[in-house]
């Protein structure tokens, strides 16, 4: 049974005092936190369209392949996936123009080891 002087946690008796200072300390340290996290989320904005920053990681010629994939995508894939979903069907012209984009195969040169 516990006494109303200490508490006890396992084998530790600790007085009463004691743990009420450690939630003081831990509330008051949490919500200098939550101050801080407030404080950075002010002055930060996200970008929802690039939200890991690939586009500042990306050389030129990766960005302007990423831009083309992107306009196909949209202008082209989308409407046909939709269809295809709402018919349950498949195109399979999507496959040649996309590798004719070069978006099927790696354009890495092969290594013998």
């Amino acid at each position: 049974m516990l006494s109303k002087a200490s508490l006890n946690f396992g084998r530790l008796n600790i007085p009463r005092y004691a743990v009420g200072n450690l939630l003081n300390y831990s509330i008051s340290s949490a919500s200098q936190q939550q101050q801080q996290i407030q404080h950075v989320r002010c002055n930060t904005t996200f970008d929802y369209q690039d939200a890991f920053g690939l586009h500042e990681q990306l050389t030129d010629e990766e960005n302007a392949l990423r831009i083309q994939t992107h306009d196909y995508c949209q202008a082209k894939l989308l409407p046909r996936v939709i269809k295809a979903y709402r018919e349950e069907s498949f195109d399979p012209k999507v496959i040649p123009e996309m590798g004719e984009m070069g978006l099927l195969g790696a354009p890495y040169e092969v290594r013998t080891f």
